[in-house]
């Protein structure tokens, strides 16, 4: 990604991220599903597009609960999760 991860502590969960560049923020989260560990995906995924994005934008790069290094939630609370991905990713922002 040509910069080094930063982590922040977001409800409990040691999440990952990668920020760059300076302007208008842009969000980048991954794809992937939960509860399926052929269909996941890590933040990397963005490496191509994150430094030419940067020139422009200030972009954070999120990973998603339990992809990649960041960590997943002590309990097996599925359905109530959904709802916290965004909640994350911006408070993560």
């Amino acid at each position: 990604m040509g910069v080094e991860p930063i982590w922040v502590d977001v409800n409990g969960i040691a999440t990952r991220y990668f920020a760059k560049g300076e302007g208008e923020p842009m969000l980048l989260i991954t794809g992937g599903h939960f509860g399926n560990p052929t269909a996941t995906s890590v933040v990397q995924t963005w490496d191509r597009n994150f430094e030419i994005l940067s020139s422009a934008f200030h972009v954070v790069a999120v990973e998603k609960l339990g992809q990649g290094y960041t960590a997943n939630p002590l309990q097996d609370d599925f359905p109530e999760r959904i709802p916290f991905v965004p909640n994350r990713a911006s408070e993560t922002v």
